[in-house]
């Protein structure tokens, strides 16, 4: 499962999806989740973004499987709001549970489907943002895009940092993580097999050298951090000039038109 997990890593790429300013890239991201999430008729938002993330996929040239396979993680989640919604909607009876005050229903099942797909594509969105944006240009996006809230005190530098370092710590504790596995595994011990008590009571000789391990790498990035003259609350400048081209104000118009169709602002000019 932590090997399936793309949220959050980063794929070096030179494709013009990789070549936008992060500000866009962010702006289009954020754009598009909100119209997943926009109320309107149950899928008409997915019959929007999708095909906006499936040209994303394509023009980045991020392998489709491994994007894919970066849903498998969530299955439970999808899972779980299927089975919710199905169980908790009113409607026509599909299925009688025995021994149960409650019913599957076509409605639910329906309901589930749309939502389960919302969550799956929302993700998806997210996955394609971290892969093809190294984390350095997501935060300097986040920073630029919340500088605003420095005058209502928020240390908008301070949060940045400490999305960039929870960033960079997330491929580290599957590498860790990873390790670890391998090494119980080679002593007989599979902490993935087995019971439910089985897994809880194998969960121990992996957490406490993994949080062992990512105590002293904390350490040590606070005395690199602390060499390298960090001081909270002092701006920090960058050396580089950001500007947009003309494709990304194209980028720009192409997710704002998608977005504006998914959440119903130009419904009646769509058939």
């Amino acid at each position: 499962m932590l090997r399936n997990l793309t949220l959050g890593q980063f794929l070096p790429g030179d494709s013009p999806i990789h070549r936008l300013d992060p500000r866009v890239k962010l702006g289009a991201c954020l754009g598009a989740m909100a119209a997943v999430f926009a109320p309107g008729p149950e899928g008409a938002a997915l019959l929007w973004t999708w095909p906006l993330l499936g040209l994303g996929v394509g023009i980045s040239r991020v392998p489709v499987g491994y994007f894919l396979r970066g849903l498998r993680p969530f299955a439970w989640l999808f899972a779980f709001t299927l089975v919710l919604h199905a169980l908790t909607t009113p409607g026509h009876q599909v299925l009688r549970l025995p021994g149960l005050p409650v019913a599957v229903t076509a409605e639910g099942l329906a309901r589930g489907a749309w939502v389960s797909g919302r969550l799956a594509t929302a993700i998806a969105f997210s996955s394609l943002l971290t892969l093809t944006t190294s984390p350095l240009d997501l935060v300097w996006a986040f920073e630029w895009a919340a500088r605003p809230l420095e005058r209502l005190g928020v240390p908008v530098g301070e949060v940045g940092i400490s999305l960039l370092l929870a960033m960079r710590f997330v491929p580290i504790l599957q590498q860790e993580a990873e390790r670890l596995v391998t090494a119980l595994r080679a002593r007989g011990i599979d902490p993935f097999e087995g019971g439910v008590v089985d897994r809880v009571r194998n969960l121990g000789p992996l957490l406490t050298p993994l949080f062992r391990q990512v105590f002293q790498r904390a350490d040590t990035l606070a005395l690199a951090l602390a060499v390298r003259g960090y001081r909270p609350g002092v701006r920090r400048t960058s050396w580089r000039a950001r500007g947009l081209a003309a494709g990304e104000w194209v980028a720009l118009a192409l997710t704002g038109v998608t977005v504006a169709m998914a959440a119903g602002l130009v419904r009646g000019l769509v058939p």
